[in-house]
């Protein structure tokens, strides 16, 4: 009799968790989750989830698909298992780390009344009255307490929230006049103990800071020294490092000089958008290795990010211009004719040529005419070939060719000219690797040039009942009301 797959029955209750974790956080408005992600990434994605629905109902599905992923093993690396939480001395499920932290810091919560038994955690404060002048207070609380705590290590920051990033409100209080002015601000502090005891205690009370209690992130223990010495030094990192939304920061265990950070840390904190491209390439620089690959990434990133900032602003500002241009109405026989062609099905379409001569508005004549916000225009005038590759049957409602320098243009692009059902093929050459495709079949094609008369009467006779049987010229001698 052949063994049951418990493994396979396993592997299919983690996708089925992991599926309902997404589930849960569709309203945080997440990325979702690749096939069959590591520990890693659902810890993450869990911890996310969990900062951005703080305080709503679905906080406590998130919790349970939690607790759902820890008896399927969606939520632990190999080696690792629910019953360690009891080994770092927290009796509540591992939950949740600190979103940006990856790999091996993996963080738990330990609420008021928890035994609290460990050798590295960190401290999050959210109070509606800290402001960014408690920051010295702040610092200098954290530099006593590892003092008072004999702790090796301690880091802090003060930081605002990301947009969309509000931390939860675990303790709420009245916002003073300062504090309203103020930005909301919350803060972060890191210890860490080399001694065999580290932390001992029973209760959230003795690390408040002003009164106001905070969430303990424990750094867990199970994994072997090796491994929790690097977990911890990642939490000192991370919360010292300086990152979008820091306002003041310091520890007195300094990267580089007590420690070697792992470029893995940063290239993590720089994916979840938590470093601008500058402050990532600043300290790529001090990283050293893999920084030539690392720039030549962030430079690819900002260049592309610019591009499609740049193409935003340019449809903004077209629907703002365009917008108020009135549809075309009173028309000439040769752009009714254009139009009306549409109306039925053929093999190939006529181009519509507006001719002559500068400062007559052809252009926006040419985009009005099938709607301006929606024309996809480009210049022609010193190009034997339009580059079209960015042109879309879904989001273009027209083609218009500006400045074309004469009908050897035409000539030279008939199928396209045409409208042609078999499409056309630009960007062509001896080997063809740059050529592609252009299919514009039963779409109009508007060109306007200041030379299609002059060049026109210079074609062969040929060439001049192709452009005849194919092309209607109307020309504009005054400009377009």
């Amino acid at each position: 009799m052949r063994a049951p797959d418990r493994k396979g029955d396993r592997r299919q209750e983690r996708r089925r968790a992991v599926k309902a974790l997404e589930e849960a956080a569709r309203p945080a408005g997440l990325e979702p989750l690749p096939r069959d992600p590591c520990a890693s990434d659902v810890r993450l994605f869990a911890a996310q989830a969990r900062e951005r629905m703080a305080g709503t109902p679905a906080a406590a599905d998130i919790d349970a698909c939690w607790e759902r992923l820890l008896s399927s093993g969606a939520g632990r690396e190999r080696g690792s298992a629910a019953e360690t939480a009891s080994e770092a001395g927290v009796s509540a499920a591992p939950r949740l780390c600190e979103t940006g932290v990856e790999g091996d810091l993996r963080l738990r919560q330990a609420g008021q009344g928890y035994h609290i038994r460990s050798h590295a955690f960190m401290l999050t404060f959210n109070n509606a009255a800290f402001v960014e002048a408690d920051w010295p207070s702040f610092q200098a609380w954290a530099a006593g307490k590892q003092r008072t705590l004999k702790a090796r290590a301690w880091a802090a920051c003060m930081e605002t929230p990301r947009e969309g990033h509000e931390p939860p409100q675990e303790h709420v209080a009245c916002e003073t006049d300062a504090s309203a002015q103020s930005p909301r601000v919350h803060l972060h502090a890191f210890f860490y103990w080399t001694s065999k005891d580290g932390f001992r205690g029973n209760s959230r009370e003795m690390l408040s800071f002003r009164g106001v209690p905070p969430r303990v992130d424990v750094c867990s223990e199970h994994r072997g020294p090796t491994h929790f010495r690097q977990a911890a030094l990642h939490g000192l990192w991370y919360v010292s490092v300086g990152k979008l939304g820091t306002l003041h920061a310091d520890t007195n265990y300094k990267a580089w000089r007590d420690y070697l950070p792992q470029s893995a840390w940063l290239r993590s904190l720089w994916n979840w958008k938590k470093l601008s491209h500058e402050r990532y390439l600043e300290l790529s620089v001090q990283f050293r290795s893999g920084h030539v690959s690392r720039k030549r990434e962030a430079e690819e990133v900002m260049r592309d990010e610019a591009e499609r900032r740049e193409e935003k602003e340019k449809i903004a500002a077209r629907g703002l211009v365009y917008r108020e241009l009135a549809p075309v109405e009173d028309m000439t026989e040769a752009e009714k004719a254009h139009k009306e062609q549409f109306t039925r099905q053929s093999v190939r379409y006529k181009a519509l040529v507006y001719d002559r001569p500068s400062g007559t508005g052809k252009s926006i004549r040419a985009a009005q005419m099938y709607g301006a916000e929606h024309a996809f225009i480009v210049d022609c005038q010193n190009a034997a070939v339009p580059d079209l590759r960015g042109l879309s049957r879904e989001k273009h409602s027209c083609l218009v060719l500006d400045e074309v320098p004469s009908v050897d243009f035409a000539l030279n692009n008939k199928r396209l000219l045409m409208s042609h059902i078999d499409g056309a093929k630009l960007g062509q050459s001896a080997t063809q690797m740059y050529s592609y495709n252009v299919w514009w079949w039963r779409k109009p094609i508007v060109i306007t040039s200041n030379k299609w008369a002059c060049t026109y009467e210079k074609a062969s006779p040929e060439d001049r009942d192709w452009l005849d049987k194919n092309v209607l010229c109307q020309r504009l001698d005054a400009p377009v009301s």
